[in-house]
């Protein structure tokens, strides 16, 4: 049987969202709209921003639907600091991330070891010259 209603939009174009966060308290750093409550996203990209039924468009069979209960959502935003000594230290951590075998994390850890007396070098001659300038 033939249906004779019209697609939806995003399906006209093609483009279903992968995501849509609904029920949301959405910032979006627009003066006029600072504000929304449900956003659209495809391949991490923003599809669009507004109430619910105006996304409704970009529902597809496989977009994935998260309902916040209200919480806040502020995209683009990634840790906007860092700590001066947490940030040191993490710097002088191995990274384990990922290692899957005995043998590679002996590499890494013996990498980490000679690089370490550079870094220890240079941070010392760093904060040594800091206490200088203001100390002194």
């Amino acid at each position: 049987m033939l249906s004779s209603s019209p697609l939806p939009a995003g399906a006209q174009r093609g483009c279903f969202a992968d995501l849509i966060l609904a029920n949301a308290t959405i910032y979006t750093a627009d003066p006029a709209r600072p504000f929304a409550g449900a956003i659209a996203v495809r391949a991490g990209r923003v599809l669009r921003v507004g109430t619910y039924d105006s996304l409704k468009e970009f529902k597809g069979r496989d977009t994935y639907e998260l309902n916040l209960s209200g919480n806040v959502v502020l995209p683009g935003f990634i840790d906007s600091h860092v700590h001066l000594i947490d940030g040191g230290l993490q710097l002088a951590r191995v990274p384990l991330r990922g290692v899957r075998s005995k043998a590679e994390f002996i590499s890494r850890v013996k990498g980490a070891v000679r690089g370490f007396h550079e870094l220890c070098c240079s941070f010392s001659q760093f904060i040594h010259s800091v206490f200088n300038h203001f100390v002194a």
